[in-house]
């Protein structure tokens, strides 16, 4: 998989913002998870702790080796942040600028 790259940078009138991605270790303890939940309203969800790299196994035994991060959501008074089904691509946000 090739990384997306921009042929041009977009101009500053556009106020462009740039999510960042970073394939190192992670190492920031605590952020969260913006999602969009089987299509419904957009979802905030808080984590503490440092994500663990993980491997996903859906019984089929087909699973990438420390293909996604495994976090630890806090309960909030709206009850327990969550990721779920047909929240693909939903991203982590740490507290690091």
């Amino acid at each position: 998989m090739q990384p997306l790259e921009l042929n041009s940078t977009p101009p500053l009138s556009r106020n462009p913002y740039y999510n960042g991605w970073d394939r190192t270790s992670y190492s920031t303890a605590g952020g969260v998870n913006i999602h969009h939940p089987a299509g419904d309203a957009k979802k905030i969800s808080t984590y503490t702790g440092t994500p663990a790299a993980a491997t996903w196994n859906d019984g089929t035994n087909i699973g990438m080796t420390n293909g996604h991060w495994n976090v630890t959501f806090v309960s909030t008074t709206n009850g327990h942040g969550v990721t779920v089904g047909e929240s693909s691509g939903s991203p982590l946000f740490s507290g690091e600028q």
